[in-house]
């Protein structure tokens, strides 16, 4: 029993130190110190999956209960992108790039800063291309995965609610849009835009009432023609 509370007690105070071990990791990237940096990244991982008992590469937003702790979930989704830059680095570490890739993914869908996250990818896919990197179809299937799988209808949820079959038919279309790289690039920019003009709207209850007055009756006239386009494909 004596040797649990010691244990408890240690564990604690290294929970305690998470952000600081986060934030460590992060100098240790920026000096290029990529070993160390890693190193740091997963000591961070491992007291995260011990505190929700789960796998490194197992845990997902699901299993934190608390629905408050975004700035958590944040973290969490940028120490897997952060761990992807340095196994990025290393050919020999393409499957550890992969699996981290995906806890990113799963850490970004239908998150509050999806959009923030997706622009970051899409930046680093940028980047990647001038330099040649040999990740970029992996790069920009994730970027894919991530459009097509979310769930987000940003100006439709705003005007008519999650549950609205408005709302899901902007989704059914999106996710036929979604595999061709205009259809991509479309819902990329929509993403990017929409979220910006919602969070502009819903900063009073008048912009809130304007904005609607003025977007559902364009909301519903794009239902309408893309219902007739749907039916035509």
């Amino acid at each position: 029993m004596s040797d649990e509370k010691q244990y408890s007690a240690a564990f604690t105070k290294r929970y305690q130190s998470r952000i600081t071990i986060a934030k460590n990791a992060k100098e240790s990237l920026a000096a290029k110190d990529y070993t160390k940096a890693a190193s740091l990244y997963r000591e961070y991982l491992d007291i995260i999956s011990t505190i929700y008992e789960q796998e490194m590469y197992t845990i997902q937003p699901k299993h934190i209960d608390d629905k408050t702790q975004v700035t958590e979930l944040l973290l969490i989704s940028h120490v897997y992108w952060d761990l992807c830059k340095v196994y990025e680095k290393t050919p020999k570490l393409q499957d550890g790039f992969q699996k981290c890739l995906n806890q990113f993914i799963i850490f970004t869908i239908d998150q509050p800063y999806q959009v923030l996250n997706s622009e970051m990818l899409r930046k680093h896919i940028v980047r990647g291309k001038r330099s040649g990197s040999t990740y970029i179809p992996m790069l920009e299937k994730a970027y894919s995965r991530i459009h097509v799988e979310s769930k987000k209808c940003y100006v439709a949820t705003h005007c008519f609610g999650d549950n609205h079959q408005t709302t899901d038919d902007l989704r059914n279309f999106k996710s036929i849009i979604a595999h061709n790289s205009f259809g991509l690039k479309f819902i990329s920019f929509y993403y990017f835009f929409s979220s910006k003009l919602v969070k502009a709207c819903s900063r009073s209850k008048l912009t809130s009432l304007l904005s609607l007055f003025v977007l559902k009756p364009i909301i519903m006239f794009i239902h309408f023609f893309l219902k007739r386009v749907i039916k035509c494909i």
